[in-house]
């Protein structure tokens, strides 16, 4: 504490009557999730996390199963971390209520140390500086930007004893507990952060072996032996070749899940690793590594198709009706696109050069489906707060409805996000949240 905190009393003196903060208890044991598969390396990581009182950074590659693991704690939210992002920005942002008056509103992180929850910050090796965050996951005290500051939970109900005014110390309750996610390649040394971030415990994800990810893949998907086999010496030979960058966990889930669709493991490695991009000469070399690993890709002629089912649309004026012709090459992709969401895919992305018809195919993939369409189109003075709510003038006042991507999750319509390569990166960071969980934080909290 410092003087000026309370008055009436030295702080001095109230800092002896105060017991020392209790670490936080360990979590709950992890549990099952849909996209968790238990294998001996993973699940020994889960029990070293589980025992652990401090706070957990798991650092590891891109794509090794990090949103994986921390989702088996069930945390209340996952903040996406950004590179501008600052102490303000986590703690606490503004808003507006009813009244036009502005005010402060908790951030998701707040108010997990307030319940006692769980929460997850991805990307940690983002942020500039450690030092102005240590002092609220160490000893739980913090000032916050309206004028609060954060104390632990006997603290608080010590003060509230000693009969001190506590309408401006937030709680923070024992049981909160962060896990941090950073990203590490094999030529960077993560100790920066490691060291920076005080009072949490790095783990790093252990990498798989061929029976594990055998495993996993056989429990999520329905693989023939045969494509399990060779999935799994294409990605071995990738590794053992200098000249291309290794399969991730991720890379190999993603491959097996488009083999799943109909697609051949060639048709599915170039799907995924998008060798369309790729330089003439890298492909020239995947192509003689799948010729020596057996691998031959199937004719689009042969490929079974099949169209998604959907409800009837609620609102026909929302189903787009584009002039389009036929190019065999847009009516390939769109045949794919809908094997591809017949077989569960969710989120799909389009790269292409510009005026090639991306929105034309996206638009006769909607007709095709009978499905209403909502657009949004990024720029890059685009904020985050844009995406979930829109201004309308109604009357000579200022109301804010909902954007078109609040109305699409809302009622189950296609969202198409145009240039989205424009976007600032904490506008991607909230489309990765919805993306990959399903969760966005609205403007109202």
């Amino acid at each position: 504490f410092q003087r000026g905190d309370f008055p009436e009393q030295r702080a001095e003196d109230l800092m002896e009557k105060l017991p020392l903060p209790k670490p936080p208890a360990p979590p709950p044991p992890p549990k099952p999730t849909p996209s968790y598969v238990p294998v001996p390396s993973f699940t020994s990581l889960l029990s070293s996390l589980s025992t652990s009182p401090l706070h957990s950074l798991i650092i590891g590659p891109r794509g090794s199963g990090k949103t994986t693991l921390s989702s088996t704690f069930l945390p209340s939210q996952t903040i996406q971390i950004y590179s501008d992002m600052s102490l303000r920005d986590l703690l606490q942002t503004r808003a507006t209520d009813n009244l036009g008056n502005t005010t402060w509103m908790n951030s998701p992180l707040i108010n997990a140390a307030i319940k006692g929850q769980t929460i997850c910050l991805d990307g940690v090796e983002k942020l500039k500086t450690f030092d102005e965050y240590n002092s609220l996951w160490t000893s739980s005290h913090i000032h916050l930007p309206d004028g609060s500051v954060t104390r632990p939970l006997a603290e608080y109900e010590r003060l509230k004893s000693l009969d001190v005014d506590v309408s401006k110390v937030v709680p923070i309750h024992p049981d909160f507990r962060i896990i941090a996610l950073g990203n590490v390649d094999d030529w960077f040394e993560p100790s920066s952060y490691i060291k920076g971030l005080r009072g949490f415990k790095a783990y790093k994800v252990p990498p798989l072996n061929d029976s594990e990810i055998m495993d996993i893949l056989s429990n999520k998907f329905t693989l023939t032996e045969t494509e399990l086999n060779t999935i799994m010496v294409v990605s071995n030979d990738v590794k053992n070749n200098s000249d291309f960058e290794n399969f991730t966990l991720r890379n190999i889930v993603n491959i097996s899940k488009a083999v799943t669709t109909g697609l051949s493991v060639g048709e599915a490695i170039n799907k995924v690793m998008l060798t369309d991009l790729w330089s003439k000469r890298d492909c020239d070399e995947l192509s003689l590594l799948l010729e020596n690993c057996g691998v031959e890709p199937s004719s689009p002629a042969d490929r079974v198709y099949s169209t998604p089912t959907r409800s009837p649309p609620s609102d026909v004026s929302l189903v787009p009706s584009p002039v389009f012709y036929s190019i065999p090459n847009h009516l390939s992709l769109i045949k794919e696109l809908l094997n591809s969401i017949s077989t569960g895919e969710r989120n799909i992305l389009l790269i292409g050069n510009q005026g090639v018809g991306k929105n034309k195919v996206a638009d006769k993939l909607c007709q095709t489906m009978n499905a209403e369409r909502e657009y949004i189109q990024l720029h890059r003075d685009s904020t985050v707060n844009q995406l979930t709510v829109s201004p309308e003038i109604r009357d000579g006042r200022v109301f804010y409805e909902d954007s078109a991507m609040v109305k699409a999750i809302k009622y189950g319509r296609v969202l198409m996000i145009d240039e989205a390569d424009k976007a600032p990166v904490e506008v991607v960071g909230v489309l990765k949240g919805l993306v990959e969980e399903g969760v966005m934080r609205l403007s109202d909290g």
